[in-house]
């Protein structure tokens, strides 16, 4: 039966006019939802390389510790594969680890430093402590948000 309203016929439904509202807040719901979805992957995706640098970075700085007594005073950049193979001298084999270590850059910078730590016994003199300053920058991409940067001390030689 058709709707009256003071015996004049009212059509039953919607006018364009809702119809075309409903469409707008239906449209802008999705373009915040993709927006949502969009940031999401592009976080997973920096927490990922993330998370690989940090293991590139580990395995450089393994490598530094069993090899401390070789470690000269330097500041490079190469593959993160590259430079493990030169500090170590040797050649690893291929395998998922090694692709991994080539996709990454790493920036090598060893520093020498003493540090004079004063004798108790007031007829001596100070005698300092030798350390290395490691810092390593791994790095996939343009800018500071594309770097993981680590400083890592390791025991020198005193020079006399």
């Amino acid at each position: 039966k058709p709707v009256t309203a003071g015996g004049v016929r009212v059509p039953a439904g919607f006018t364009l006019m809702e119809v075309t509202l409903a469409l707008l807040l239906l449209a802008g719901a999705l373009v915040v939802l993709m927006g949502l979805q969009s940031s999401t992957i592009e976080r997973a995706v920096r927490d990922r390389n993330q998370q690989q640098a940090m293991l590139v970075a580990r395995s450089i700085l393994a490598v530094i510790e069993v090899n401390t007594g070789k470690l000269e005073t330097q500041d490079r950049t190469d593959t993160a594969a590259r430079l493990i193979e030169e500090i170590s001298g040797v050649t690893p084999p291929e395998d998922e680890e090694q692709n991994l270590l080539r996709q990454y850059q790493a920036n090598l910078r060893v520093d020498e430093f003493e540090i004079p730590i004063p004798n108790l016994d007031q007829n001596s003199s100070e005698s300092p402590v030798a350390l290395k300053q490691v810092t390593l920058t791994v790095f996939w991409g343009e800018g500071p948000a594309n770097e993981l940067h680590t400083v890592f001390l390791i025991p020198g030689t005193v020079k006399e």
